[in-house]
């Protein structure tokens, strides 16, 4: 068995709970679902399943995780909607990452609105993020991207390249011929936002990221747009700012440049332009990326001593407000 889905309806409180403590036969269990099973806590049985590469427990009432540290072999965890969530440091300590991987490589703490803001950055997202990185160097398993959503308005200090407006302008020459440069990460806050359920589409909206990469080359100007489907749909309405933090690895994003016929050491110029909108009405119905942060990650990034001191956050990005379709 790789995979357990739980459904109970919310009037059968903590049903699921009841049969958790058995899932320590599953020691080989990959996927575990327990996504809106009205959970007031998750046992501290989960912590066994030692083979776990993907937990949801998004939409539960539980207030806090039980220790997960032992889990290594999780790269997709999501506790969306956990309204009553307020810590979530028991993370995993370490990745060990599977040969193959199933899933994307995500962590989202969406719609948690008890969580602080800096605990989200300093002792979740940030270390998650460096280590999976750090496994992804120590390992032949490919990974493409890592996505993380987490609550914040406020871009960390970290991303030293920040600028005004949906678009970022950078010259890549400084790590064309880089040994130490090994990818790419952004940062970039979207406000709160109501998508409500569509009854002629029989679904919820989800809230996509439209990321558009324009290089100027020595050969020609070209376009490269990926979209990402970030997996988060607003059950209920969201009242807190959040950050969208991406990561690309450096084959990932040569590959993206080098699939338009160039090469990075052709490009003087890239424009990253990025847009949030629902996957229902899309054009229709954007929210507005008032700013946007970047860094170039190096081997050097991954050294814990160098981030002594560096978990600043930076100014509140104001006004964060969904853009109107007329403008």
């Amino acid at each position: 068995m790789n995979s357990v889905n739980f459904f109970y309806p919310t009037k059968h409180k903590d049903s699921a709970a009841l049969l958790l403590p058995s899932l320590r036969c599953f020691l080989c269990l990959r996927d575990l679902d327990l996504s809106f099973c009205n959970l007031s806590q998750v046992p501290d049985a989960i912590g066994w399943l030692h083979g776990l590469e993907n937990l949801k427990l998004g939409g539960n009432n539980f207030d806090r995780l039980p220790s997960i540290k032992q889990l290594s072999k999780l790269t997709s965890l999501d506790l969306s909607h956990c309204k009553q969530l307020k810590s979530c440091h028991e993370l995993p300590t370490t990745t060990i990452l599977p040969t193959v991987m199933r899933s994307p490589t995500e962590l989202c703490i969406f719609n948690c609105p008890k969580l602080q803001e800096m605990e989200c950055w300093n002792n979740v997202a940030f270390p998650w993020m460096l280590q999976v990185i750090q496994a992804q160097q120590e390992s032949s398993t490919l990974i493409r991207f890592i996505n993380i959503f987490i609550p914040g308005n406020q871009i960390p200090s970290w991303y030293n390249i920040q600028s005004v407006g949906d678009s970022i302008n950078v010259d890549p020459s400084s790590v064309s011929y880089d040994s130490n440069w090994i990818g790419v990460s952004f940062c970039v806050p979207f406000p709160p936002c109501n998508l409500p359920y569509i009854a002629i589409s029989n679904r919820e909206p989800d809230v996509i990221f439209n990321f558009t990469c324009i290089c100027s080359g020595k050969v020609y100007l070209h376009r490269t747009c990926l979209e990402f489907k970030c997996g988060i749909t607003a059950k209920d309405p969201v009242e807190k700012y959040h950050l969208w933090l991406f990561y690309m690895t450096r084959e990932e994003f040569i590959s993206v440049i080098s699939s338009q016929g160039e090469e990075t050491h052709n490009l003087y110029h890239i424009n990253f332009e990025i847009i949030a909108y629902d996957s229902i009405f899309r054009d229709e119905r954007k929210f507005k990326v008032k700013k946007c942060g970047m860094r170039w990650v190096y081997k050097q990034d991954l050294e814990p001593h160098v981030h002594d001191g560096d978990f600043r956050i930076g100014s509140p990005i104001l006004s964060l407000e969904p853009a109107n379709s007329s403008a």
